[in-house]
């Protein structure tokens, strides 16, 4: 039988990222972050590039796509589009969800932003309310960084009340706090001059040097080969994820701050005390 080349027409960049992003870079049928992922065509037609014939799938899953050996497809076309759509619709859910949290958490910061002391009399871990800070031209940037501490404790309070038991919610509780990590991440490179990390913006910039992040810790504890080491590398993964989106943000703070050409004042000293507070899990 004569094998028929398919038109094959690269899928533009812009279509691309947006594809990987409203998949968080991740799998849409396996849902394991950290495997390496790549655009698939869901009619098999590669020259057909809508943002809705496209779904992201890790390799092993791709393969499933295909037919080999006379045999058909074990992943239907159908079936793709079902994963896509639940999957991103999930996506989109916990991004909404890390909004809501935020601006809870805004809202009470706001609440309290005269407050000096606390209940207990101790100095509140609050750069918005001190004058001496000068940031020029980042408006909002000192009441947005003296919520996150509270932001992270509510996040970390919501995974630890959620109970998660088996492996499943145990990384899907992680993935809850660490799209809420990265949200606040994109707000504060907002704060940097325009397209300063990258021309597609800083929510597809964070997202990328995630999954970069994520990729890293599934093959660190991936230490006897991809799919050999058991459930227990998604959880080291989702949690490592966490750990380096943590550290990015009090780096950021650090140096938008201007910490990077002096030493902290007695306020940013006590903000990175809070922020750096070891949490339950």
């Amino acid at each position: 039988m004569k094998h028929i080349m398919k038109s094959r027409i690269p899928i533009p960049p812009g279509v691309a990222v947006d594809a990987l992003f409203e998949a968080n870079h991740t799998c849409c049928k396996c849902r394991i972050a950290g495997k390496s992922v790549q655009i698939h065509h869901i009619d098999d037609d590669p020259s057909n590039n809508d943002d809705l014939n496209l779904a992201v799938l890790c390799l092993q899953c791709h393969d499933e796509t295909q037919i080999q050996g006379g045999f058909g497809r074990h992943l239907s076309a159908a079936e793709v589009q079902r994963c896509r759509d639940d999957w991103t619709s999930r996506v989109r859910n916990r991004r909404d969800e890390a909004d809501r949290l935020a601006a809870a958490s805004m809202a009470a910061g706001m609440r309290e932003a005269t407050m000096v002391h606390s209940d207990n009399g101790q100095r509140r871990a609050s750069l918005a309310t001190n004058p001496s800070l000068e940031i020029p031209n980042r408006t909002g940037l000192l009441d947005y960084v003296s919520i996150l501490p509270d932001l992270r404790r509510r996040a970390y309070r919501r995974m630890t009340e959620s109970k998660s038991v088996s492996t499943i919610e145990i990384v899907g509780a992680f993935t809850d706090l660490g799209m809420v990590l990265q949200q606040a991440l994109v707000v504060l490179l907002g704060h940097y001059p325009e397209n300063h990390f990258s021309d597609s913006g800083s929510k597809h910039y964070v997202a990328a040097i995630i999954a970069q992040s994520t990729h890293w810790h599934y093959m660190r504890a991936s230490a006897f080969g991809v799919g050999q080491s058991g459930s227990v590398v998604q959880t080291l993964t989702a949690e490592g994820t966490v750990r380096d989106l943590e550290r990015w943000i009090g780096e950021i703070v650090f140096s938008l701050c201007g910490m990077d050409v002096r030493l902290p004042n007695e306020d940013e000293r006590a903000w990175q005390h809070a922020w750096s507070e070891r949490l339950p899990q």
